[in-house]
C-alpha cells in the first residue's frame, strides 16, 4: 500500500510548501490555494485519506502574509505573557500530565476519548506541550468556544465511534475462534445428523 493521500489548503504559498517539506516523505501531499479548488479535487480525484484546512483565507498573497504577521506578532506577546505567569512550567501544566497519565495507564490507548478542554492553551501553550498533547492522541475541544449543544454532539460522535471501532476490533480479534466453532458445530451436525 502505498503513501496516504494528504491534502492540505492553505492561502499562503509558504505555507504550503513547509507542509510538503515537511510531509513529503511521509504522504503524497497535494496542496491548494483556495477552497474551491478542494471541491474540484474532490470531483476529480476522490477523497483523500485526510484534509487539513486553514480557516482564514484572503483575497490576496499580501494581504494573508500582513495579517499573519499581526497576529503572529500579538501571539508572540501572548507568549510572553503566559512565560511570565508560568504558564509553561511542568506543575501549571498538571492536566496534560494527568492526560500523560492517563494514556500510559491504558498503555497508550484509552477505552474512551480523551480531551484537552481549554479556554486558554491554544493561546499560551508553549510547543513541548502541544507536542504532549498530540502524543497522547488528547483530542481538543475549546472550553467556551462552541455552544453546549455543539459540544454534546462532540462528545457523543466520539463515544460511539470508539465503542464502534472496539466492537470491529473484538470482532476481528475473535473471528478466528468463531470460524473454528462453526466449523466444528457445522461438523458435528453433519455427523449426528
Amino acid at each position: 500500500m502505498g503513501k496516504p493521500a494528504v491534502w492540505f489548503v492553505d492561502d499562503l504559498s509558504s505555507n504550503r510548501e513547509r507542509f510538503r517539506d515537511n510531509h513529503q516523505d511521509a504522504f503524497m501531499v497535494t496542496t491548494f490555494r483556495e477552497p474551491a479548488e478542494v471541491m474540484d479535487g474532490l470531483e476529480q480525484m476522490g477523497p483523500p485519506d485526510a484534509l487539513l484546512c486553514d480557516i482564514y483565507f484572503y483575497e490576496s498573497e499580501e494581504q494573508a502574509k500582513r495579517i499573519e504577521e499581526q497576529i503572529g506578532n500579538a501571539a508572540a506577546r501572548l507568549r510572553a505573557l503566559a512565560g511570565d505567569l508560568g504558564a509553561g512550567k511542568k506543575d501549571a501544566q498538571a492536566g496534560i500530565r494527568l492526560i500523560e497519565d492517563v494514556t500510559n495507564y491504558f498503555k497508550g490507548d484509552p477505552p474512551f476519548p480523551l480531551y484537552a478542554y481549554t479556554s486558554k492553551g491554544p493561546y499560551i501553550l508553549d510547543d513541548s506541550g502541544f507536542d504532549r498533547l498530540v502524543q497522547s492522541s488528547a483530542r481538543w475541544l475549546f472550553k467556551g468556544r462552541n455552544t453546549p449543544e455543539a459540544e454534546r454532539r462532540v462528545i457523543s460522535r466520539d463515544i460511539k465511534a470508539l465503542k464502534m471501532l472496539r466492537l470491529q476490533e473484538g470482532i476481528r480479534k475473535h473471528l478466528w475462534a468463531i470460524i473454528f466453532i462453526s466449523a466444528i458445530i457445522g461438523w458435528c451436525a453433519g455427523k449426528f445428523l
